[in-house]
C-alpha cells in the first residue's frame, strides 16, 4: 500500500489508484489501472515514483490510465474500455487532472485521477457501480461489459442530477413501495452528501423518410425507424405512433398514420445502450387522398403518454420532412 491509498504492483507495472473485490468471490477485481509515463511516452520504472509523486516531489508529463477487471485473483486482466469511455465522457474529461486541479496549490492539491468509485452489488453478481470525480455515475448490469450513464455532468437537472466526487455505494434491492424488481442505489460523496438514483431507461427516437410522396400512396416500405435507449435499464411495452404533421411538434391537430406497441410477450426489451430497427413491425403506412399537397412533417413518438418513467422525456420523438404532390404530378 503506498500514500494517498494507492497499490503498488511490480515494478514498471504502475500502480492501482482505486480498486473493488467482489464480496461474495474474492476472485473477482475492478480497478483503475494507473503507470506513470515520462515525457517521451516511455514507462517510469522506478516503484517509489507514484508515491513521490502524491508527496509532491515528482511531477510526470502523463498518467497512462486504464480500467481493468480480474476474474481469477489477479494473474489475469482485461480491458474495459466502455468503462473508460464512461470515465473520460468520451473525451470531455481527463483521466487524470494534474497538480493543484483549480486550487493551483499543489502541495495541498498534486492532482487528482477521475476513477472515484468501484462497488460490486453484493446481492448481484451482474451489477456493477462505478463513478468518476467529474464525469458522474456509471452503472452495469452485465459484469461490465457495457456502461450506462446514471447522472448527468452535462446539463444537469432536478430529476437528473449530477452527482461529482461519488466514493461509496449501498444497493437497495426491493425498495418499499415501488415495482418488483427495482433497486435503488445510495451514493455518498465527498462533500456532496448522500444521494438516491433509481436507473431508469431512456428512450431516444431516429426516424428517415422519402422526401416525395403522392396522394394516397402507400410509403411503409420507404421508412426507417430506430429506437434506442441512452438508460440504464432494460425497457419494454414500448408505444410508437406515426403523425402526418405540419410542423416538428406533435399535437391533437395531427393525424394518426400508425401506431405499435413492441410488446413484452413478444419481443425482447431493449436493453441499455441498445439500437433496434423496427421498420419491419410498420403496416400500411399510407398518405391520406385527401389531403392538400404540400411540405408536411411525419412523426414518430415513443411512448406519447409518458407512461415510462426515464431520465429524459424530451427526446422521444423525432419526425422528418416530407413533400406529399398531388397523384397526377407524380405521373
Amino acid at each position: 500500500m503506498l500514500a494517498n491509498g494507492l497499490i503498488k504492483s511490480k515494478k514498471g507495472y504502475g500502480a492501482f489508484s482505486l480498486y473493488d473485490v467482489d464480496p461474495n468471490n474474492p476472485d473477482r477485481i475492478i480497478a483503475s489501472h494507473v503507470i506513470p509515463m515520462d515525457e517521451n511516452g516511455q514507462v517510469i520504472l522506478d516503484e517509489y515514483v507514484i508515491q513521490d509523486f502524491i508527496r509532491g516531489e515528482h511531477g510526470f508529463s502523463y498518467f497512462d490510465i486504464r480500467m481493468v477487471m480480474s476474474e481469477d485473483g489477479g494473474d489475469s486482466w482485461k480491458l474495459l474500455p466502455n468503462l473508460d469511455n464512461m470515465m473520460t465522457g468520451y473525451g470531455n474529461f481527463k483521466y487524470f487532472t494534474g497538480p493543484g486541479g483549480i486550487t493551483k496549490f499543489i502541495r495541498l492539491a498534486p492532482g487528482y485521477f477521475q476513477p472515484s468509485l468501484l462497488a460490486f452489488d453484493p446481492y448481484d453478481e451482474n451489477l456493477i457501480l462505478a463513478g468518476g470525480a467529474d464525469s458522474g455515475v456509471f452503472l452495469s448490469k452485465n459484469s461490465g461489459d457495457n456502461w450506462a450513464l446514471l447522472t448527468d455532468p452535462y446539463t444537469p437537472t432536478a430529476e437528473h442530477p449530477h452527482i461529482p466526487r461519488p466514493r461509496f455505494a449501498l444497493f437497495d434491492h426491493e425498495p418499499s413501495g415501488k415495482p418488483s424488481g427495482s433497486i435503488d442505489l445510495y451514493i455518498g460523496t465527498q462533500g456532496r452528501g448522500v444521494w438516491r438514483l433509481s436507473p431508469l431507461p431512456d428512450l431516444s427516437v431516429k426516424f428517415l423518410v422519402t422526401k416525395l410522396a403522392s396522394q394516397g400512396e402507400d410509403i411503409t416500405k420507404k421508412l426507417k425507424l430506430t429506437v434506442s435507449n441512452d438508460g440504464a435499464v432494460e425497457v419494454s411495452d414500448v408505444s410508437i405512433q406515426l403523425y402526418l404533421s405540419l410542423d416538428q411538434s406533435v399535437s391533437e391537430r395531427d393525424l394518426l398514420l400508425e401506431s405499435i406497441t413492441l410488446d413484452s410477450r413478444t419481443m425482447r426489451p431493449i436493453y441499455p445502450s441498445e439500437s433496434h430497427n423496427y421498420s419491419k413491425l410498420l403496416r400500411n403506412v399510407e398518405i391520406p387522398s385527401r389531403i392538400k399537397s404540400g411540405d408536411y412533417y411525419i412523426c414518430a413518438v415513443a411512448d406519447r403518454a409518458n407512461e415510462i418513467s426515464e431520465y429524459r422525456e424530451n427526446n422521444n420523438a423525432s419526425c422528418a420532412p416530407i413533400e406529399v404532390q398531388t397523384s397526377r404530378s407524380r405521373r
